[in-house]
């Protein structure tokens, strides 16, 4: 997940690297209309900032061919960081998905722009479904969203497996794996009502996977190579305080919806020594690559809200 890997092959993009924001283009043509938001962050930019479209959300395949992943990148006006992008001249149509995203290049010294160690990054991610692509319309398409996230060179994910108790979750079916830092996540409960899972702000989602059920399969949950700007980060790169869940597409509908099984790494609450309920509990990531939890993801009946 090393968005530096899906640039650093693309000298074709060269020609791409226009500056598109400003033009005005019919409603039969396929444009990328957007703005990022910079709130907390426009300090930081000492780059030029660029916008980026890929033709699949799939990571790993955009690393492996990024001369086939990526359509186009373009530079954005940091006046009002608005971005205005004529699709129609790449292999893109309407109906398709895309994942978009963005980076101010603070080290840029000539040739493409590349985001590393020391930038700022962001990419779209709809708040609802989770979703880290949009469809793009006939005519417009438009999206809005913050490269806030400061960009780190790692190598960090997080392993586990995950127990499906008693739930019907069955072999093939769909699960979101989600890593959060405490802050994002609505936490209020009681000791006899625990807190379950919802995300209060993705700007604190450290690592989202969409995957399967496979009983008794280890799981593996990359950590995103950029973080939301505000998390205290350590050298070498280790975050604390991380919920980690498993939700269960239990409707398959492609997202979190309420009532859908909500799994998460947990600790039991015990009254005069007996044990009453489970909670959702932090852990800690530290320098190394893998970070193993020391207990299952166990879903133990909680749903989404």
């Amino acid at each position: 997940m090393r968005f530096n890997r899906i640039i650093r092959l693309l000298p074709v993009l060269l020609i791409l690297l226009l500056p598109l924001t400003g033009c005005e283009y019919s409603d039969t043509e396929l444009v990328l209309k957007g703005k990022l938001d910079v709130t907390g962050v426009e300090n930081d930019i000492h780059g030029p900032v660029i916008v980026g479209v890929a033709n699949t959300d799939d990571l790993e395949y955009i690393m492996a061919n990024p001369q086939d992943a990526v359509a186009i990148m373009v530079p954005v006006e940091t006046l009002d960081y608005r971005f205005n992008i004529d699709l129609s001249e790449t292999s893109l149509k309407a109906g398709d998905t895309v994942t978009v995203f963005a980076f101010a290049d603070n080290n840029y010294n000539g040739g493409i722009p590349m985001p590393d160690a020391g930038d700022l990054f962001g990419m779209y991610i709809d708040e609802s479904s989770f979703a880290t692509t949009v469809t793009l319309n006939s005519g417009s398409t438009y999206v809005e969203f913050a490269p806030n996230r400061d960009y780190y060179e790692h190598n960090a994910s997080i392993s586990f497996n995950i127990n499906k108790g008693t739930e019907a979750i069955y072999e093939g079916d769909s699960i979101f794996l989600v890593a959060v830092h405490q802050d994002g996540v609505d936490n209020e409960g009681t000791i006899l009502d625990p807190p379950t899972f919802a995300v209060t702000n993705l700007d604190y989602v450290i690592a989202m996977l969409k995957t399967s059920y496979s009983n008794g399969n280890q799981y593996l949950l990359p950590v995103l190579p950029a973080v939301y700007y505000e998390l205290p980060v350590g050298n070498p790169f280790s975050i604390n305080n991380i919920y980690v869940f498993a939700i269960h597409d239990t409707n398959d509908s492609g997202q979190p919806d309420s009532g859908d099984l909500v799994g998460f790494y947990y600790g039991t609450i015990t009254l005069s020594f007996i044990p009453i309920n489970n909670k959702p509990i932090t852990t800690d990531l530290d320098e190394n690559d893998v970070n193993p939890l020391d207990k299952d993801v166990t879903f133990f009946g909680d749903t989404y809200p």
